[in-house]
């Protein structure tokens, strides 16, 4: 049953296969505020749903591998946490005071586990089922390691070992996700880009593993439930893939998405054409009403407001009683722009079926004086030949009444149409200088830094170097910030600046890439105070050599973080 209009969050009460202790849970009152944060520390994507006042589950996001979701509740609140197909990973209560729970790979729960783990390989350990022979788990992920890090020390995210049943044997086959690789210096595998690593697949014949192929280059990984399962992905650009034993070998099959010839709609000679070079165009107070069918991607290369609509809306994981006919919208901006490969943006208001787009926001937003408007940024995927949203604006199509603020018209142009960024410098890797500390330019270094902190956490802040390499004007930073003497920095000071983190504050450390001014050294980019994910191969962003996380080049990407702040801040003097 779906009881949201058009846009709004979508309620699903989902049937997919219960815990134990799901039965007899309903929530009782809503007296005791608390909050949940559920990190996924596995290699699937995994669903969040609040077990509503009459025992049923309520969806209210998807959390994608590694990321984290927090949750504003009560006290007698219950929590399922859900594979793909719905069925239950995990059951969590809330505390008294903000729970963190995180999903791993053991047992997929977050509680103690009594089952037996064996040593992993580095400074980590997975779970395993059974010791294997020739060319068992962990000798497979010490190579896979070696490979990724160029022979240097790493270790590996447990959760990126996945031990499954891919063949319908009932023997456990392996997949290796590159995700969770980390090389020395906290660099990541050579085989990830800026948002995609590759994965390899072994199938067990007799005592040993074997290698049966790989994902190239792919975000994330969720197994199907079948006897013998579809391995589906998001590879670069968007484009949904999709892996199955035929009993000999892995083959593609159809993916989650409807296929793009299926999709695609006949482009207007005139469409093709215009393609080719820079092409802009836009349109304003069109009002469009979208029939109520499922939305598709956009396959047009000069895409209509209303294919964007669609395309925007394609994207989420809607419940099959969803309606898509009961809302419209009034075009304010549309743009596309093809260079090296094409971009679009749509901004919109929302309306009702009758009446004007205040009465929907008074509505649906209690409190509003605002109507509900947004902005989208779409890329065209090459390799699939369909437009996909990558960012958003004024809210989503889930939570529509955020105060998320809209992009300015510079930061508009910034993002249909951005300047070139800047050549890295052509160096070699022996150019690359670690420096001592003591030295003047380590200390120029690090007091370009230090504004960043104290301006957060107050005055004063030392730096523990975990990493500092420079060339050519620029320099990569791992640090760990601290008093004076060695003091962690409070955890009060922590919370009051920048909420949950994620990492141990006792060894926290923050990336940066810096250049050289006129004025001295300054971020260029950064993963914020406490962030999980590495940022070491984003240094094309402002024009570093690659070579300073010892590469030789930088990974082909076409994803601009257009999301982060710090993008507007790329192409300023």
């Amino acid at each position: 049953m779906t009881l949201a209009l058009a846009i709004w969050p979508t309620i699903v009460f989902a049937a997919g296969a219960r815990c134990p202790e799901e039965t007899g849970l309903q929530s009782i009152r809503g007296n005791a505020p608390t909050s949940i944060t559920f990190v996924n520390r596995l290699p699937i994507a995994v669903r969040i749903y609040w077990i509503n006042y009459h025992g049923r589950r309520q969806y209210y996001g998807t959390v994608r591998p590694h990321k984290s979701y927090h949750q504003q509740t009560y006290l007698t609140h219950p929590w399922v946490v859900t594979d793909g197909n719905e069925d239950c990973i995990a059951v969590y209560m809330p505390a008294a005071n903000p729970r963190r729970v995180i999903v791993t790979a053991s047992a997929h729960r977050t509680e103690p586990s009594s089952a037996k783990t064996d040593k992993g390989v580095g400074d980590t350990t997975f779970a395993r089922e059974k010791t294997t022979g020739p060319g068992d788990v962990e000798a497979l992920v010490r190579e896979q390691i070696a490979e990724a890090c160029n022979g240097k020390p790493g270790s590996i995210d447990p959760a990126s070992v996945i031990e499954h049943d891919l063949t319908g044997d009932g023997d456990p086959d392996l997949i290796i996700f590159h995700y969770g690789i980390k090389c020395e210096f906290h660099i990541r595998s050579g085989f990830c880009g800026a948002q995609e690593c590759r994965a390899n697949l072994y199938v067990r014949r007799g005592a040993g593993l074997h290698a049966a192929g790989e994902f190239g280059a792919v975000e994330w990984i969720d197994i199907g439930k079948e006897r013998i399962p579809t391995i589906h992905t998001i590879s670069h650009g968007g484009k949904p893939l999709a892996l199955r034993w035929n009993g000999h070998e892995f083959r593609p099959v159809a993916a989650w998405l409807r296929s793009p010839s299926a999709a695609r709609p006949l482009m207007t000679e005139n469409a093709e054409k215009g393609s080719a070079a820079l092409s802009e165009t836009s349109a304003a107070h069109e009002i469009i009403t979208l029939p109520n069918k499922r939305p598709q991607r956009s396959s047009n290369r000069n895409p209509s407001a209303h294919a964007l609509i669609e395309t925007w809306l394609g994207g989420y994981g809607w419940g099959k009683d969803k309606r898509f006919d009961l809302e419209r919208y009034e075009i304010i901006n549309r743009r596309v722009v093809w260079r090296e490969y094409g971009r679009a943006f749509l901004q919109f208001r929302v309306l009702p079926l009758d009446g004007d787009a205040m009465a929907l926001a008074a509505k649906r937003c209690p409190g509003r004086n605002r109507p509900i408007e947004m902005q989208i940024y779409f890329q065209w995927s090459a390799d699939y030949k369909y437009w996909s949203a990558l960012a958003e604006r004024g809210g989503d199509a889930f939570h529509p009444c955020g105060d998320n603020k809209l992009w300015t018209s510079k930061q508009i142009e910034l993002i249909v149409n951005p300047p070139p960024l800047p050549v890295p410098p052509n160096i070699a890797k022996k150019d690359v200088v670690t420096l001592r500390p003591g030295s003047p330019e380590r200390k120029a270094i690090l007091d370009g830094l230090r504004p960043n902190f104290e301006t957060t956490f107050g005055k004063p802040i030392l730096f523990r170097v975990s990493d500092l390499r420079v060339a050519a004007g620029f320099a990569w930073v791992i640090v760990h910030p601290q008093r004076p003497n060695g003091v962690q920095i409070s955890k009060e000071r922590w919370d009051a600046a920048v909420g949950f983190c994620e990492q141990d504050l006792a060894t926290v450390i923050a990336e940066f890439w810096m250049r050289k001014r006129h004025d001295g050294w300054k971020v260029g980019w950064s993963n914020g105070f406490c962030a999980t994910d590495s940022i070491s191969q984003l240094g094309y962003l402002i024009g570093a050599p690659p070579q300073l996380v010892g590469l030789d080049k930088w990974p082909f990407t076409d994803v601009m973080p257009v999301e982060d702040p710090q993008y507007f801040e790329l192409w300023k003097p």
